[in-house]
């Protein structure tokens, strides 16, 4: 796995968890 993987699935977690709290 690339680092852009890593980031590219962290960004997705980050967008479905963040806006459930909002």
């Amino acid at each position: 796995m690339s680092v852009i993987k890593s980031i590219f699935l962290l960004s997705i977690l980050a967008v479905c968890l963040i806006p459930r709290e909002t």
